[in-house]
Formats: structure tokens, C-alpha cells, sequence
């Protein structure tokens, strides 16, 4: 199969060039960074092809050839590299992870795996159900994979609205893409691509916070505040079930709601498994390679290795498509870092010279993406805007932010006054990470905000975790002390523990009927690529989703989201659907090919939708759905067909 080739190809690759640049015995640390290198070629590597023979094998098997290129010259490059620097070895030793770490990342790994793969499921049937936040985002990540795979038009635009240039980062949903292309199914092209980074983003984690707290018994407190963590949310639902069971059915009914996502209570600093890295797919790769990139950088910080400032360049280089809220985030914190390098060097100018090793690279490669994709969409309205203020909606600032992220956040001013100095200095750009999220929205949506928030948690889980380290070593002596920091610690995790349980334990919602999937199929293997279809606006569409065809004006929650102004095509199709007269002129005048009467097209237009449906041939019937021609070009090849 073309699909199990591409994949192990690039991985392989990856592997290879992770042996040249990472020289020593196979380990942990190359077979990760592997993986990385490998994912990020199988991403990039069909792109050249595709702006010449659009997304097709052609552009993939081009891309096979310049990934071996690839691979070809770190070999050559790397021919009589040896490393022979005792400090740097002496480093590498003191960070490496202990067997109880990458025990961790292997529970971590098994339990997401295994929880995303219960969240994306098929019945017998061939129906499809998933559960939690999956619900809202998965149709919209499959729209772009399937769009991507069956329409083969590159630069990609969205399926969800006709036309639309497609500014979102793509490059997550286009390494599925690939696998579905070249022979997976659409279930276990997302799954294995998600599979593969969360063991990356997990491995990666672990090596980042080991390389700046040196102490697995940091780094281990750090895991755990990160992944399971939650606000006061836990202690609002408790007092709840003390007012009387009935008081929580509609937290507990809720498809979106827990005890870290509790709208009513204004808790909104989201578990950041169940809420982020479960439903959201860029951000699981996106934090894969952040961290990564994090990792080579403060490496280069310490050792002043050039080849480490060059490799986080051209890491940090390739986010912007990939997820561009990491992109953001290594910029300031890449930026901050060299200043503090910068203000300690004794030769400066010597420094700034070998700092371009990192700046060069990043420029070159985020600039074409930024101005081509990025940039475009970040002018459309409701990007880039001052807020003054996240989500405090009437909460007093310091009684939000205590209540949402808990503990974490009053330990956090603890250990600024208290903490090691030289932890502290690299804590600077969570600061300003802290107040530009605060202060600016970069998207329409601002609860978006939270994944530049969740980087600064990244580094204040890290000196709150080094400081409750040495607190702990100086009254570890007193019989009290165990108790007390066992207290701390399920005060930080209670309602993120709580989240994941609630997660495990969802009923699958139903996401796409049997009927939907057929329809879907049919239209798949019968009509052309490049059609538009009028339907209403319901989130799983079947058609987009599952299809990969283009429909007139989708859900307006995504439109809103990516900055489309889609008021004037909604009212379009709201005229055209309650008015069976004006239909078949705002068809032509709009080039609709084909419309869909299902369950949502009937219930929203039950008195004009069987007016409409009379005066056009008929397509496809089964079950709930009807699929009938409009344009003259989908008349035509209906008439062929029969």
C-alpha cells in the first residue's frame, strides 16, 4: 500500500538523519527526534510537487525523491562529524531520562492513544460516533483532509464555504491527507499521524523540562501540573452535590462541560488533554514540535552549540503552517532567551553572529509561509485586536485566574520572589506571553488565547515545580512536610483528574449516520470533484466531512472562527431555500451543481424544501437524504449515467 510506504519511508528517513545530527548508540533521544524529522518531511515534502501537478501520487512520489535528497545531504554533511565535546557529553548525561520517566511517557502515551481512539469511532454499520469536544472540531479537521484528498487543488481552500482561500494551518491535516490518498482509511489516517506525535510531544516534554530543572523529582511534579491540570472547578462541583444531586444533571448531561470547562461558573482554563490535545490536531503536533524546538534552543542557550541554534531555527522555522500559536510562542521565547544571552556574553558581537544560525533559518523558512497564508488571514476581521482583559467577564483579575488555574497561579508568585534566580531570568518570556494573551486576541474567538497561555503554563509549571522541589528538601525532615506537599499537589490535579475521568466515562455521540456515510460514498464515486452543494449549515456535514466536496456556505461557528464574512451568503441561501422561485436564479447566479434535503434541510425548510426537490431531477435517495441536480452540467452527466 502507497500510504504504509509513505509513512515508513519518511520515517525511516527521519531516523537517519536523527543518527547524523544526534551521533552516538541508538536511544531514546534520536528515535523521538526521529519521528519529528520524519513527520515534518512527509508534511512538507509533497508541497513542491503539489503547486506543479496539484495534491496527487505524482506530487508524493516528487516528494519521496526529495526527502531522500534530504537525507542524502545530512549524510554528506555529517560524513566526519564526531562528537568530541566532553561538556556537552557531561551535559547529555545529566539530562537523561530515569527508567520512572519514561515510564511516564509511556502511560501518558498509551492512555491519550487510547482515549483519542475511543473518541473517533466506527460502528458495524459504518456509522460514526465519537465523544467530548471531538463532537464540534473532528468534522471539521476531516472536511480538510478529505477536501484536500479528493479535490487534489493545491493551494487548498475551504470546503465549508465556496471559494474561501484557506489561511488555517493546514500541514497536520495534510500528512492524513497523504495517508488517505494513498490507500488509509479516513479513521486511521488521523489516528496514526495523532498516535505518533503524542508519544512526541510527551517524549519531548519530558526532555525539556529534564534539560531546565536537571531533577526528575521536578520534572515529574512539572508532568503531572501540566497534563492533569485544573482550577478550583473540582470544589464548585462539590459544593453542588452538597446542595443535592439534581443541582449537577446539567453539568454531568453537558457533551462539553466539566469541572475545568464550566461556562455557567466562568471556569474556562480547559483540562489540556480532554479540551486541547484530544479534539484540536494542530495543537497536538504543534506542541510536538514547539517542545522540541524549545529543547535544541535552551540547549543552544547553555552549550552555545551553533548546530543547535541552526537545527531550532529551521524546527522553529517550519511551524507557522503547522501551528501557528507555537510559532508565536518560540518567537517571543526565542527572542528573550538571546537578550539574556546577549546581556550575560562578554564578546557580544560574537554571540549575535552565532545567534544567526538560529535567526537566518527561522526567517526564511516561516517568511514565505506568514506572507502567503498567514498574514492574509490575520487582516480579516476580528484578527489581531486589543481586549484589555481575556475572559474575566466580571470576575475580579486575581480571583479569576486563581479559581481557573488554581494553585498553580499562587505558587507561582511564591516562587518569583522565591525561587532560584537563575531559573527566574528564563522565565521572562512566560511574562510577556502572559500579557500579550491577556491584552491582544488573534483570532475572532478568544478563548484561542489559551494555547499561548498554556506555553506560558508550560514554563510556570517549571519553576513552581523547581521551587516545590527545594522546599520540599529543606522540611522533608519534618513529619508533617509529606502530608502537606501531598495536600498541594491533589489541590493542583483534583479537577484536571476529574476532567479525564469524566472523558473516559462520555457515551459516544453520534456523529455521522449510516445513511450520511453512504451518501457521502456515493457521491465520492459517482460525482465530480470540483461541484458545489447548497445544504443548511449543520456542523456534520456529511458531504464536506466525509465527501471532501465544496458546500456553499457551511457552519457558521467555523466561518465566524477563520475570519470569513459569510453574512451576505447566508442570507443567499436562507432566500433560496424559502423561496422555490428564486431558486433556480440565485442557483445559476452562485453555481450550485447540486442541493441536499436531509433531516436539517427538512426541519429548517419543511414548508418549501418538496417545492424545491419537485423541480429537480433526482440523484441519490436513501434513507432521510435526497441529492438532486441543478446545474446544467450535473443534469447532463446524470443523463450520462443513465
Amino acid at each position: 500500500m502507497p500510504g504504509i510506504i509513505h509513512l515508513i519511508f519518511h520515517l525511516g528517513c527521519g531516523f537517519l538523519i536523527s543518527q547524523k545530527i544526534f551521533p552516538g548508540r541508538v536511544n531514546l533521544k534520536q528515535f523521538s527526534s526521529g519521528l519529528l524529522f520524519g513527520l515534518l518531511c512527509a508534511m512538507w515534502s509533497p508541497v513542491p510537487g503539489a503547486f506543479i501537478f496539484g495534491f496527487s501520487p505524482a506530487a508524493h512520489y516528487l516528494g519521496w525523491f526529495l526527502t531522500g535528497m534530504l537525507t542524502f545531504s545530512v549524510y554528506l554533511l555529517y560524513r566526519n562529524h564526531r562528537d568530541n565535546n566532553l561538556k556537552e557529553e557531561n551535559y547529555e548525561a545529566n539530562t537523561e531520562l530515569s527508567i520512572f520517566e519514561i515510564g511516564l511517557i509511556l502511560t501518558f502515551t498509551i492512555f491519550f492513544c487510547a482515549m483519542l481512539a475511543s473518541h473517533f469511532n466506527m460502528a458495524p454499520d459504518g456509522s460514526v460516533y465519537t465523544r467530548g469536544n471531538l463532537y464540534g472540531d473532528l468534522p471539521f479537521h476531516l472536511a480538510m483532509i478529505t477536501g484536500l484528498a479528493e479535490q487534489g487543488g493545491f493551494p487548498p481552500v475551504y470546503t465549508i464555504f465556496a471559494g474561501a482561500h484557506l489561511g488555517y494551518p493546514f500541514l497536520t491535516n495534510l500528512l492524513s491527507s497523504s495517508l488517505y490518498l494513498l490507500g488509509f482509511s479516513l479513521r486511521w489516517s488521523v489516528l496514526i499521524t495523532s498516535f505518533i506525535f503524542a508519544f512526541a510531544l510527551f517524549y519531548w516534554f519530558f526532555r525539556l523540562a529534564r534539560e531546565i530543572l536537571m531533577s526528575g523529582f521536578s520534572v515529574v511534579l512539572s508532568a503531572f501540573f501540566f497534563f492533569i491540570n485544573g482550577g478550583l472547578g473540582a470544589f464548585f462541583l462539590l459544593a453542588r452535590l452538597w446542595a443535592g444531586p439534581g443541582r449537577i444533571d446539567a453539568l454531568s448531561g453537558n457533551l462539553f462541560m466539566s469541572p475545568t470547562n464550566w461556562v455557567e461558573q466562568n471556569l474556562v482554563w480547559s483540562n489540556v488533554v480532554c479540551d486541547l490535545l484530544l479534539p484540536q490536531r494542530t495543537t497536538l503536533a504543534g506542541w510536538a514540535v514547539l517542545f522540541f524546538a524549545l529543547f535544541l534552543l535552551y540547549r543552544a542557550y547553555k552549550t552555545g552549540e551553533k548546530r543547535y541554534l541552526l537545527l531550532s531555527g529551521i524546527i522553529g522555522g517550519l511551524l507557522p503552517l503547522v501551528h501557528t500559536h507555537s510559532f508565536l510562542a518560540f518567537i517571543v521565547i526565542g527572542f528573550c532567551w538571546f537578550i539574556l544571552a546577549l546581556i550575560r556574553a562578554a564578546d557580544k558581537k560574537a554571540l549575535f553572529l552565532r545567534w544567526l544560525y538560529l535567526a537566518l533559518p527561522l526567517i526564511i523558512l516561516a517568511l514565505p509561509q506568514l506572507l502567503i497564508w498567514t498574514f492574509p488571514q490575520a487582516g480579516s476581521p476580528g484578527f489581531l485586536r486589543f481586549i484589555g482583559g481575556w475572559n474575566e467577564r466580571g470576575d475580579l483579575w486575581p480571583w479569576f485566574w486563581i479559581k481557573n488555574v488554581g494553585v498553580i497561579f499562587i505558587l507561582a508568585v511564591v516562587a518569583l520572589i522565591r525561587g532560584r534566580r537563575e531559573k527566574l531570568y528564563l522565565y521572562l518570556p512566560a511574562v510577556i506571553l502572559f500579557i500579550t494573551a491577556e491584552f491582544f486576541a488573534f483570532q475572532p474567538w478568544v478563548w484561542d488565547n489559551i494555547k499561548i497561555f498554556f506555553i506560558w503554563y508550560l514554563l510556570t509549571v517549571f519553576i513552581v515545580a523547581d521551587y516545590l522541589k527545594i522546599i520540599y528538601y529543606i522540611y522533608r525532615e519534618r513529619p508533617a512536610s509529606a502530608y502537606i506537599f501531598g495536600m498541594v499537589i491533589f489541590l493542583v490535579i483534583f479537577s484536571g483528574a476529574l476532567s479525564l475521568l469524566r472523558e473516559v466515562q462520555l457515551s459516544p455521540a453520534l456523529l455521522f449516520s449510516r445513511d450520511q456515510v453512504e451518501l457521502a460514498d456515493y457521491v465520492k464515486d459517482n460525482l465530480p470533484e470540483d461541484s458545489i452543494y447548497l445544504t443548511a449549515d449543520n456542523h456534520n456535514n456529511a458531504l464536506a466531512s466525509l465527501a471532501g466536496r465544496t458546500i456553499f456556505c457551511g457552519y457558521d461557528g467555523w466561518l465566524w472562527s477563520q475570519g470569513i464574512d459569510y453574512s451576505e451568503r447566508k442570507g443567499i441561501v436562507n432566500t433560496m431555500f424559502n423561496n422555490p422561485e428564486q431558486f433556480a436564479l440565485l442557483a445559476r447566479e452562485n453555481g450550485i451543481d447540486y442541493v441536499l434535503f436531509g433531516p436539517d434541510e427538512r426541519n429548517r425548510y419543511e414548508s418549501t424544501w418538496m417545492e424545491i426537490a419537485r423541480q429537480y431531477p433526482l440523484v441519490y435517495e436513501s434513507g432521510d437524504y435526497l441529492l438532486c441536480a441543478v446545474s446544467l452540467e450535473a443534469k447532463e452527466l446524470l443523463l450520462r449515467q443513465k
